[in-house]
């Protein structure tokens, strides 16, 4: 990690690889994947904070929540962004 805040070196060289890999896929793939793995992130970030009670000074490793993000994206990206939009836009 560089400083006190921001993602590491090794999340930044990741997150251009997964973006364009999943970009290949559709954009549709790309969203669901940011999406998730940020929300995969928040939902084991946000309990590890509040259990040790550290806020936002503890350090957790984000490219495993990329990986798993796009992995379930590269999966299922498709299916999950044409049930996002039926449920949003009624269609």
């Amino acid at each position: 990690m560089r400083g006190r805040s921001g993602m590491g070196g090794g999340d930044i060289r990741l997150a251009p690889l997964l973006g364009a890999y999943l970009g290949y896929l559709g954009f549709d793939v790309l969203v669901v994947g940011w999406f998730l793995g940020f929300l995969f992130g928040a939902l084991q970030g946000v309990p590890t904070m509040l259990v040790r009670r550290s806020g936002w000074a503890t350090r957790i490793p984000f490219g495993p929540f990329m990986f798993l993000g796009a992995w379930v994206s590269v999966w299922a990206g498709h299916a999950i962004g044409d049930l996002y939009l039926r449920l949003t836009l009624g269609g």
